[in-house]
């Protein structure tokens, strides 16, 4: 796959922002300039080999099959509309600085290709990101999100996801002149059904290279591996490339759920056959769907994209091409009546993004025969497991659905559920809050099937945090270093905080604590001053909150049924995301007394007073925060049950994961909220003073542990400093 980037207008600097941000695509980049005293015109090509063919000072950059030479002379003889020919995929830039004009065209479905208007010119592109990496606004479509979140549309029109950016279409050809963008039709949308699926499967195979085939929609993928196998004597020609060699079938496991996919994979596996399995459970679904997205660019309509991009990042380097069965459930299921082509064209439109970028990030091509493919319901479903059974593939004709939606929103409920109750959601103008909760919940409840509109709800929501993501602007602190907007000494204490993994319910926190402590204990002690302070008396420090959540004493808000009082004290007007959950488990923790008590104490202003007469347990009920690390961004956090004891049993693991002489100087464990000090163990007393700014920081840090000490006596030199790359002024 090549990379275009073009500019109309514009400064020849642009091209630059543009092919790095193409650099995915992978190849060399190379670019072309209009000469001075013309028109601002500029192409640029990213490819293994980037060559920008020019023909009477006109130049071309072109992705995909066709001849580039040819191109320009049907230009130089009969214009722009000469740029679209026969029948092969091919996307391309035109540059004329003579007549003023920069020519996009996209033939048959060729690779995507985007433009956008910016500033007083118009750039191009292959992927969107270039285009916003180059300055392009990324305001979403309200209108284009609002379609895809009520149809599941997307790819079919010259509308993106995004306001200021569009796309060249298959089949059209567009002119950016001084006068503007004009965009012409010149061959309207191709039919897709356009052959028997048998047909459609042998052309697939039949473009030869080493065929993998993604096991998936129950009979469709074994037809398609029937047919990747050699098939029935009618599609003699067809088969792996090299004869006899074992076919890659890639299946999805979708563990810890059981779906059966993996026994239904193994049931057609043979000798003929290598079987890869790819982890898409809802564990690693969460891992990878940031990369998915920054790769698509855009979000699609229900899990199958997400398969295919993860089947063909397995396949990488095993495989030259996959067959796929994306699109083949949307005619299984449509009865006798196939689906109008315009339905089927915006329902699958998107796969054409899917292919594009698989091909630029993994080399593998991906084949989706079934979008093109004549044929619905069961006498579709009967030619399919006629070609399976004639390849052997016993047990194969049992429809099945494309992927469990509905059981891997289940399993990552908590993160949509924190998606849908923060400030940023509430905001959008495509969906009502209150409204998206309730439906969620009742779609967890089975009284709502239509699994795949939240899909793609939660999809545009990550996919905008990626949009709105600010820039890395500093530097990782370092091992020694404080956190952002804390400092490393206050109050006569040094207090180094230790960066951990999230901890999560029965998470076996002594050992974890143990591990961190004795590894930043390392730390220190190979550092040439802060060695010093294990000498002295040290102390460990544990933030409440994450031991509340290793107890399980997080409540996810879906799971607390607020009673009568809780709902009565409850402000009217309150958030959403606070509500009554927080004043219920406040009653449960300090009764219901205390609780109307110190309501009716903050209700006068006397907040000091109301939170004495709560008691620390009520100020230690955490309210959940959206800026907060799972669970506490959706769940309310009890306070950590005999805090004492938790203290007792940590200062206990730590007697054998820490060096002889560096316990003997440790001087106890606490177990804090802020400043205040929930649970002790140690011979003396904690100098609560060192807490005085929360040297722990935000949840955002990932510190929930600190070695609070004493410093040592001498000052570091400047020489101290430097070796740690971090200037003085940071160190106090």
């Amino acid at each position: 796959m090549a990379g275009i980037a073009a500019y109309f207008g514009s400064v020849p600097a642009v091209l630059d922002a543009l092919a790095h941000a193409l650099a995915p695509r992978g190849g060399d980049p190379n670019a072309w300039h209009s000469a001075p005293g013309q028109p601002a015109l500029g192409l640029g090509l990213r490819a293994a080999v980037p060559e920008i063919k020019t023909r009477a000072g006109a130049a071309i950059v072109l992705d995909g099959i066709a001849e580039a030479t040819t191109l320009l002379g049907r230009y130089a003889d009969h214009g722009p509309r000469a740029l679209l020919v026969g029948t092969d995929p091919y996307a391309m830039a035109l540059a004329d600085p003579a007549k003023g004009v920069l020519v996009l065209a996209r033939n048959g479905d060729g690779p995507p290709l985007y433009y956008a208007a910016h500033l007083d010119g118009v750039l191009v592109a292959s992927e969107p990101g270039a285009l916003l990496a180059a300055g392009v606004p990324s305001t979403p479509d309200p209108a284009t999100v609002t379609r895809f979140l009520g149809t599941g549309a997307c790819d079919d029109t010259e509308a993106t996801f995004h306001t200021a950016i569009r796309r060249v279409l298959p089949g059209q050809v567009i002119t950016v002149t001084r006068d503007g963008i004009e965009p012409v039709m010149v061959r309207p949308a191709p039919m897709r059904a356009v052959a028997p699926a048998s047909a459609t499967l042998r052309a697939a195979v039949a473009h030869g290279g080493r065929i993998g085939v993604r096991l998936a929609e129950g009979v469709a993928g074994a037809a398609a591996l029937a047919v990747a196998l050699g098939g029935p004597p009618a599609l003699e020609g067809s088969g792996p490339a090299a004869p006899g060699e074992p076919v890659p079938v890639y299946s999805a496991t979708f563990a810890p759920l059981d779906t059966g996919e993996e026994a239904y994979a193994t049931r057609l596996a043979d000798e003929r056959t290598v079987h890869r399995t790819v982890t898409t459970g809802p564990d690693q679904l969460e891992r990878d769907l940031d990369a998915f997205l920054a790769d698509l660019g855009e979000p699609v309509p229900d899990p199958t994209g997400f398969l295919v991009w993860a089947t063909a990042r397995s396949a990488a380097g095993e495989v030259d091409a996959l067959l796929d069965p994306a699109g083949a459930n949307l005619l299984l299921t449509a009865g006798d009546r196939m689906p109008a082509n315009a339905h089927r064209h915006a329902a699958t439109a998107y796969l054409a993004r899917v292919a594009d970028r698989c091909a630029a990030r993994f080399g593998v091509a991906v084949r989706t025969p079934y979008a093109e493919a004549v044929g619905s319901g069961d006498p579709l479903r009967r030619e399919l497991a006629g070609l399976a059974r004639a390849a052997e593939l016993t047990g194969a004709d049992q429809l099945r659905h494309p992927a469990p939606t509905r059981e891997l929103l289940t399993a990552s409920r908590g993160r949509i559920y924190a998606t849908l109750l923060s400030e940023r959601f509430a905001a959008r103008p495509w969906a009502d809050q209150r409204a998206a909760l309730a439906g969620f919940g009742a779609l967890l409840a089975g009284r709502r099937a239509d699994a795949d509109y939240f899909w793609r709800l939660y999809l545009v929501e990550r996919w905008l945090r990626l949009l709105e993501a600010p820039a890395p602007t500093a530097q990782p602190r370092g091992p020694l270093e404080p956190n952002p907007g804390r400092l490393l000494e206050a109050g006569g204490w040094l207090r180094f905080p230790v960066r951990t993994p999230v901890i999560g319910a029965g998470d076996r926190l002594a050992d974890n604590v143990r591990y961190q402590v004795a590894e930043f204990v390392g730390h220190l002690a190979a550092d040439r001053y802060y060695r010093k302070v294990l000498t002295t008396t040290w102390f460990v420090v544990v933030a409440a909150k994450p031991v509340a959540v290793a107890q399980g004493r997080a409540r996810y808000l879906w799971e607390i049924v607020p009673g009568l009082p809780a709902r009565v004290l409850t402000a009217r007007g309150d958030s959403v995301r606070r509500g009554p959950w927080r004043t219920q488990l406040a009653i449960e923790a300090t009764g219901l007394g205390r609780v109307v008590c110190a309501g009716g104490l903050l209700a006068m202003g006397l907040r000091t007073l109301a939170y004495k007469v709560g008691g620390p347990a009520l100020r230690a009920v955490a309210t959940p925060r959206e800026d907060a690390v799972f669970p506490a961004d959706v769940a309310v956090i009890a306070p950590p049950d005999d805090p004492d004891a938790v203290a007792a049993a940590l200062l206990g693991a730590l007697r054998t994961g820490l060096p002889a002489d560096a316990y003997a100087t440790l001087g106890g464990c606490a177990i804090v909220a802020g400043d205040r000090v929930l649970g002790w163990a140690g011979p003396g007393e904690f100098p609560a003073d060192a807490l005085a700014d929360d040297p722990l920081g935000s949840a955002r840090e990932l510190t929930p542990l600190a070695l609070v000490a004493q410093p040592p006596t001498t000052r570091p030199t400047k020489k101290d400093k430097t070796r740690r790359g971090v200037p003085a002024g940071a160190r106090r």
